[in-house]
């Protein structure tokens, strides 16, 4: 491969490998051309003397060297708005008897969120049952994320357990459901290609029905939509329970901005816009712990950020740690 790029918005896809496995955004792939654009001098060599051993050909010029990175600091977010609380801007559907899919939503990308009421939930643990959900869902009690469910984890998790609510003994059930990218493969049996839920989940013994559908494709409308968001300022020491949305303004002084990346350490799982452009999904699972920036979705002055952090694994953090970072190079865990 001479170049692989990126994964930008949503279009990353997935894998089926007796599992299913979703794409990094990053689709650098340690080709000759790296993903800013940059020539991998190493590869250039290797595939100049793999030619060579077969057809005579003259000495590799010296390839130009990498293109200058932008260093633009650390962006400190410093409100937050609640997805459950937010949803008046999107497409709401009511009193749907079984969930849909995103196919039959009309809609290709994003998330779904499916909502319901439980009743006389008060004495003892219930298991929460969805017989077909593609492809990662995030279980929430009155905006309280329980758990998650889905294909996308080493093992596949069709079932998690419910703890009643002391403060509430009819909570609000929400199941949001991310499409994690469609399977890339021409084999008729991936199965993995309709995204959302369908058929009726179980909560104990009970079927449940009466769901109200939010359909949330997270497209280039977001930015209009989150300007209608109730946003509440970022306090130290705060515990994140639900999905949230969080935006910052980060300032570039020189005229052309620069190719960059930025660093998503101490995030869970979500997605990022900048200027309204999605570069991509990151999460806490790895490898990859940088975001491609590419330049010309920059510009001098005042730059939008916007994050959605669907989840994340440890919910009490200090609120300094609420911060992105960008450097010169992708960054990999081990």
């Amino acid at each position: 491969m001479a170049f692989g790029g990126t994964n930008f918005q949503f279009t990353n896809g997935g894998d089926w490998e007796l599992v299913y496995n979703s794409i990094t955004t990053s689709y650098d792939y340690d080709a000759m051309i790296t993903e800013s654009g940059d020539a991998h001098e190493t590869k250039f060599l290797a595939v100049h003397d793999a030619i060579g051993k077969y057809f005579p050909i003259p000495p590799m010029p010296t390839p130009p060297s990498p293109s200058p990175k932008g260093l633009y600091g650390t962006i400190q977010f410093d409100s937050y708005a609640d997805l459950l609380e937010n949803l008046h801007p999107f497409n709401i559907l009511y009193n749907i008897n079984t969930p849909i899919q995103f196919e039959y939503l009309n809609q290709s990308f994003g998330y779904v969120l499916y909502s319901t009421q439980l009743n006389n939930f008060i004495d003892r643990i219930e298991p929460l049952f969805l017989p077909w959900m593609q492809d990662r869902a995030v279980i929430l009690l009155d905006g309280i994320i329980q758990g998650i469910i889905g294909w996308t984890e080493k093992d596949p998790i069709t079932l998690i357990n419910l703890h009643p609510l002391k403060t509430n003994p009819n909570p609000r059930l929400d199941i949001l459901v991310e499409n994690k990218g469609r399977c890339c493969g021409d084999l008729p049996t991936f199965g993995c290609n309709f995204k959302g839920m369908k058929d009726k989940p179980r909560f104990g013994l009970k079927e449940l029905s009466n769901w109200t559908i939010t359909k949330l494709p997270m497209d280039d409308k977001l930015v209009n939509q989150s300007m209608t968001f109730n946003w509440k300022p970022v306090t130290f020491n705060m515990s994140v329970i639900s999905s949230l949305f969080y935006r910052s303004i980060f300032t570039i002084n020189i005229t052309k901005p620069f190719h960059s990346f930025l660093c998503t350490d101490n995030w869970g799982h979500g997605f990022i816009t900048i200027n309204g452009f999605n570069i991509g999904r990151f999460s806490e699972k790895g490898p990859q712990r940088t975001m491609y920036v590419p330049a010309h979705i920059l510009k001098q002055g005042s730059n939008e950020i916007l994050v959605f952090e669907s989840d994340r694994r440890h919910t009490l953090i200090n609120m300094k740690e609420r911060n992105m970072t960008f450097v010169d190079h992708h960054l990999w865990t081990d």
